[in-house]
C-alpha cells in the first residue's frame, strides 16, 4: 500500500491556489455480473463478491490440454486471458492464466518470462494446485498491470512466443503457430486464441477503466503479492561476457565466464559474500533475489543486464512519483480530486471487505477520490468541517459523505490530526437510473473555510 498512494503522501505536495471549476474523468462503469452467466466459465464467489469470465475458445483449449497432458510426459503449457471483477466495488482485471502440467516436482512459480523477439516481459505471478479427475495442473496466476496490456496486444499479433515458468525449477517453451506437431499445437492453442480473448477486455470496458491502484491493492490483499511487470530489451552480455540464455539470463546452475563475471558484480555491490565461481549456484541466486527486492523489481533469482546496470549506479530500477497538485479550501485544508466512478460499494484501499454500500438496490453510489492534507492546527473533522454535494443540473443536489484513510488504507476515518495527509474519499447515493442518462450535467462541490471546489463531471 506504500507504493500504491505514494504520489498522495509526499511531503513535497504542490498547493495551487483554489480554483472556480475543474473537469473529472469516470474512471470506471458499474458492472453487472449477471450479464455474463452466459459464459460457460462464468464464476462468482457469493462470500467476496468476486466473479471471472473466460471466452468458450479458451474452454476448448483446455479441454484439450487436459485430455492430452499424460500424454507429453508432464510438460505441457497453455495460457489463456482472462478477466475477474467485485460486483459491488467496480474494481476488475484482467490476468493471464498460465496451465502447467505438474511433474515430479511441481514449480511453485512465483514469476513468468514471456519473450517475443528481442523484447522480454516479466511479470509477478501466484502458484496453485488445481485438479480435473485424476490429473493436476499448476495454475500459474498473472495479474496484469495497465502498462501490461501493450505486451498481451504485441502478443496477440504474433505467430511465435517464448514462455518461462520460475519458481522451485524453471520450465521453458517456445509457441510456434506453424509447427505442425500435437503437443505444439495445443501450445500455440494459447497464441491462437488470445486475439479472441482480448474481446473480455471490451466487455469489462478494460479502455475506460482507470482504478489500476485499487486493483492492485484489492489484490494484494486478496493474494498477498502486488501486480508487478517489467519490460527489457534482451542484452546478451554482462561485463563484455556473453550470455547464451536466449532470454539474456543467468538462470541457477548456469556456468560460465558469464556466471563468474555476475557473482563478481554481486560481490563488488555487497550482496554476495565469498569468491566468484564458474557455477552460478544457491548462495548466487539468494543474492540475487535480495537484489531484486530491495531494488523494488520482480523477484525471480535470475542475474541479467538490466540488474547489473542497476548495481553498477548507471541505472533506477523505477521511476519516481510526482506528487499531486492540491488546492486551498481556506486554511481548512487543501484537497485534490482526481476521478470518479460508479459502483454499489466503495472500501478503504487495503481493505479487505465493502466498507460502505447502497441502501438501496435501485440506487448507486458516485464515488471520486484523490488526497486531502489538513492545513489546521487543530483536529481537522471532516463531516464538520468540510460539506460536499452533488449537485443535478437545476433539477436538485444529492448529499455527500467526506472520509480519509488511516492505518495505512485499511479503514475510513472522519477525522485528521494538524497537518496530517491521506487518501481522500468522497462518496453520494443516487438513483442507478440517473448514473445511465446521456447529456446530464454533474457538479461536484466541496465547500470549506468560506470557499468552494467544483468539479464538472465528464
Amino acid at each position: 500500500m506504500k507504493k500504491v498512494f505514494l504520489w498522495m503522501l509526499l511531503t513535497a505536495m504542490v498547493i495551487a491556489p483554489a480554483a472556480a471549476e475543474s473537469n473529472l474523468s469516470c474512471a470506471a462503469n458499474r458492472l453487472e455480473s449477471g450479464d455474463f452467466a452466459n459464459y460457460p466459465s462464468y464464476w462468482y464467489n457469493e462470500a467476496t463478491g468476486n466473479w471471472g469470465i473466460r471466452t468458450l475458445k479458451t474452454d476448448a483449449m483446455l479441454d484439450w490440454f487436459w485430455s492430452a497432458s499424460n500424454e507429453y510426459n508432464n510438460k505441457l503449457c497453455v495460457f489463456a486471458l482472462e478477466a475477474e471483477a467485485d460486483e459491488q466495488t467496480s474494481v476488475r482485471s484482467l490476468v493471464l492464466r498460465f496451465y502447467f502440467r505438474i511433474g515430479k516436482t511441481p514449480l511453485n512459480a512465483t514469476s513468468v518470462s514471456l519473450l517475443l523477439k528481442d523484447t522480454r516481459y516479466d511479470f509477478a505471478a501466484s502458484s496453485t494446485v488445481i485438479e480435473n479427475g485424476n490429473a493436476k495442473a499448476e495454475c500459474i496466476t498473472v495479474p496484469l498491470t495497465e502498462d501490461a496490456l501493450s505486451a498481451v496486444y504485441a502478443m496477440a499479433e504474433s505467430n511465435e512466443l517464448a514462455i518461462r515458468l520460475i519458481g522451485d525449477t524453471i520450465y521453458t517453451t517456445t509457441l510456434n503457430t506453424e509447427n505442425t506437431g500435437v503437443r505444439q499445437q495445443i501450445e500455440a492453442a494459447s497464441l491462437v486464441n488470445l486475439y479472441d480473448s482480448l474481446t473480455l477486455a471490451d466487455a469489462i470496458s478494460i479502455a475506460e477503466y482507470s482504478l489500476w491502484d485499487l486493483s492492485a491493492a484489492s489484490w494484494k490483499d486478496a493474494y498477498g503479492f502486488t501486480p508487478s511487470f517489467e519490460k527489457s530489451q534482451v542484452v546478451n552480455s554482462i561485463s563484455d561476457a556473453e550470455i547464451s540464455d536466449a532470454f539474456g539470463m543467468i538462470l541457477p546452475g548456469s556456468k560460465g565466464a558469464a556466471a563468474t563475471a555476475a557473482q563478481n558484480l554481486l560481490i563488488d555491490a555487497g550482496y554476495l559474500a565469498g569468491k566468484a565461481s564458474t557455477t552460478f549456484g544457491n548462495n548466487a541466486e539468494n543474492a540475487v533475489r535480495r537484489a531484486q527486492r530491495y531494488f523494488g523489481m520482480i523477484e525471480n533469482g535470475c542475474m541479467d543486464a538490466k540488474l547489473a546496470e542497476v548495481l553498477a549506479g548507471n541505472a533506477v530500477s523505477s521511476a519516481a512519483s510526482e506528487a499531486a497538485a492540491m488546492q486551498n479550501l481556506g486554511s481548512v485544508a487543501a484537497i485534490s480530486v482526481d476521478r470518479y466512478w460508479f459502483a454499489d460499494a466503495v472500501s478503504a484501499s487495503a481493505a479487505s471487505g465493502t466498507v460502505r454500500t447502497v441502501s438501496n438496490e435501485n440506487n448507486t453510489l458516485l464515488i471520486a477520490d484523490g488526497a486531502i492534507a489538513s492545513l489546521s492546527e487543530s483536529e481537522l473533522r471532516l463531516f464538520m468541517q468540510l460539506d460536499a454535494k452533488l449537485v443535478y443540473g437545476d433539477k436538485g443536489s444529492y448529499s455527500a459523505t467526506i472520509l480519509c484513510e488511516r492505518d495505512a488504507g485499511m479503514d475510513f476515518d472522519t477525522a485528521m490530526l494538524p497537518l496530517a495527509q491521506s487518501r481522500l474519499v468522497i462518496y453520494v447515493e443516487i438513483p442507478a437510473h440517473l448514473a445511465l442518462a446521456e447529456g446530464d450535467v454533474w457538479t461536484l462541490e466541496i465547500t470549506a473555510g468560506g470557499e468552494t471546489l467544483k468539479y464538472t463531471l465528464q
